[in-house]
């Protein structure tokens, strides 16, 4: 989620998942806090502000898991 890596790939690759989760932290962080949880606006911004400030953090190797699941569509020309 940074450019932490040493792969140069890996790391221009993780510098753009760093700026597309920096830029929508504040409204995803925002509405599952202050709608789902229940908190107040201003202890939410504070939230948020400091996990950006986790995120910048180079010290820090922060990376998520994702799985990816696709499939085909049946081929209807089966002959038998």
């Amino acid at each position: 989620m940074s450019g932490w890596d040493l792969d140069p790939k890996l790391k221009e690759i993780g510098q753009f998942v760093q700026m597309f989760v920096d830029g929508g932290l504040e409204g995803f962080g925002l509405y599952l806090l202050t709608q789902v949880m229940g908190s107040q606006y201003e202890e939410c911004q504070v939230f948020i502000a400091e996990m950006r400030q986790a995120l910048r953090n180079k010290r820090l190797n922060h990376y998520y898991e994702v799985t990816l699941v696709y499939g085909r569509k049946p081929d209807n020309s089966v002959t038998a």
